[in-house]
Formats: C-alpha cells, structure tokens, sequence
C-alpha cells in the first residue's frame, strides 16, 4: 500500500511516527501545494507533473490524518517482514457479538449504544497502537495485531453508519 519510495512522513517533511501534529500537517499542506500548484510553475515543471505533486501531497496528508492509515503506513515502512497477523480470538468473538448486536438492533438508540462503544474501542486501540508504535524497541507482530483489531472496528463502524442511516432515513 505505502512504499519507502512514497513515504507520507518524508513527503511532508514530518517526523516518522505515531504521534503527529495535525495543524502542523495542515500548514505543511498548504505550505506544499503552494508552491507545487499548477498555476504557478515556478519550478519549471510541467501542470501535469504539478497536478500529481499536489495530488501526492493531498494523499500523504490523508495518510497521516487518518490514524488506521497512518499505522498502516508506518507498519509497511518500519517492518520489512510483511507478515499479516490474524484477528485475535478473542476480539474476533468479541467483534461478532457486537456485530450480531448491531444487527438485532432496530432503533435509533440501540445503533447509537454499539456506535459508543465501537467509539470507545476504536481509542483505546489506537492508544495501545500509540504505545506500541512509540516504543524505543517496537514489536512489531503486536502492531501488526493491534492493525487488524482497528481494521475490524472500522468495518464494524461502517456498519453501525449504515445500520443508523437505514434507521433513521439518512439522517443521523
């Protein structure tokens, strides 16, 4: 997904790693496309050529914004073994009930208790990952563990999205 070549933290000009300064991102960001925009070519390089710059910067932004994609990208560009790890079993049980519990759910009320609770996951996952991520010596097979679990609980949220939207006609 994220190759070195295409690394979000170099493109930008960002220390590699978990904890990221979002307004700092945004102001790279504008920064950045500023002086690649099309319009203004000052560097002497093609629209088209600036046109993917920018597209490039955009992504890295997204990248790095998002905390599911930033672990993603860092796992890829700090672990060269590659090896997917399974969903634990014990949060692949605990996945299911919640999902069998979005399903039985028929008001607005009980989408909104499994969305609070995917909410609630979803951070303490992402601080775990924050830890394991940050440490001097990173082990990267509970990163790769943590990575499935947040997978999991976005798909999860997806569903709860649009378990709400069906019940509520679109309006959440």
């Amino acid at each position: 997904m994220h190759d070195v070549t295409n690394d979000p933290f170099e493109l930008l000009g960002i220390e590699r790693g978990w904890h990221v300064d979002l307004p700092q991102i945004r102001a790279v960001q504008m920064k950045l496309l500023a002086a690649h925009h099309p319009d203004r070519n000052l560097s002497g390089v093609s629209e088209a050529d600036a046109v993917a710059q920018s597209a490039r910067i955009n992504r890295a932004v997204a990248i790095l914004s998002d905390p599911l994609q930033r672990a993603e990208a860092l796992i890829e560009l700090g672990d060269a073994s590659g090896k997917v790890i399974a969903l634990p079993q014990e949060v692949l049980l605990e996945m299911l009930a919640k999902r069998d519990a979005l399903s039985e759910a028929t008001t607005r009320e009980e989408i909104t208790l499994c969305r609070e609770w995917i909410a609630a996951e979803r951070s303490a996952t992402e601080h775990e990952m924050g830890s394991v991520l940050s440490s001097a010596c990173i082990d990267w097979s509970a990163a790769r563990r943590l990575l499935a679990c947040l997978r999991a609980i976005a798909r999860l949220d997806d569903d709860a999205r649009r378990a709400l939207a069906a019940c509520t006609g679109g309006k959440e």
